[in-house]
């Protein structure tokens, strides 16, 4: 008894305080988040899991800022089932024509290790779409993000905001890396971007809880039986 009572504290500390990685923080450099090893998640919203984000390498070039002078902002939202997270980095002085940069993280929908992993077994969740949206007062090309869904591209080639579905919403498709790249403009500074992904909710029964519900059904069923010949 001792022994069981002493798991179940255990477990209850750890969903208390023992995630795998702590909340993002708003308003931080870059240059605390592209290290080996970050990792953090951005609370979800409508009752769908955090999502985890790691392993982010961002790459300069022809002079463009350092990672320690690129502020990273935290995005969150919810609407119509469909959850919004992701970052906006905004670097000292913007980043100017002839610099170029790349900049890669991974992101995974939580089903362990964060505060909110969803509505339990019984959903799948999936990518749905992502966007990159630049935030200048000047037409801008030359910004780009990929994945590896659908062959997305996004490249604004004005100053409003692109949203692309991704084909088929892969159902359980959890962790995915995206790829944002910087060509270097048309003549105008970028003041900012930010690039977001969007999640949704499929509600498909994974197989497990499909056999606990039909098992359950036939038990019902058998029992009912029993009290008939009974009768």
């Amino acid at each position: 008894m001792k022994k069981i009572l002493a798991v179940m504290f255990g477990l209850a500390m750890f969903s208390i305080a023992g995630y795998a990685s702590s909340a993002c923080i708003n308003s931080v450099y870059l240059s605390s988040m592209d290290t080996g090893g970050f990792s953090c998640y951005i609370i979800g919203g409508g009752g769908l899991p955090d999502i985890l984000f790691s392993n982010f390498v961002y790459t300069p070039g022809g002079g463009a800022p350092a990672d320690t002078l690129v502020t990273v902002s935290l995005n969150s939202g919810y609407s119509g089932g469909i959850e919004q997270t992701g970052f906006q980095f905004n670097p000292s002085g913007g980043w100017t024509p002839g610099q170029t940069f790349t900049l890669t993280y991974l992101a995974t929908i939580c089903t362990t290790g964060c505060p909110d992993v969803g509505l339990g077994v019984s959903y799948i969740y999936s990518f749905y779409g992502a966007t990159a949206q630049e935030n200048t007062f000047l037409s801008q090309s030359g910004l780009a993000m990929t994945n590896s869904f659908d062959g997305l591209n996004l490249n604004t080639s004005s100053i409003a905001e692109i949203v692309k579905t991704f084909g088929g919403n892969p159902s359980g498709q959890i962790s995915d890396t995206y790829s944002i790249s910087y060509a270097g403009g048309a003549g105008f500074n970028l003041n900012s971007f930010q690039g977001d992904v969007y999640t949704q909710q499929d509600f498909i029964p994974e197989p497990v809880t499909m056999v606990l519900v039909g098992g359950g059904l036939l038990g019902v069923g058998l029992l009912a039986s029993k009290r008939r010949k009974k009768a």
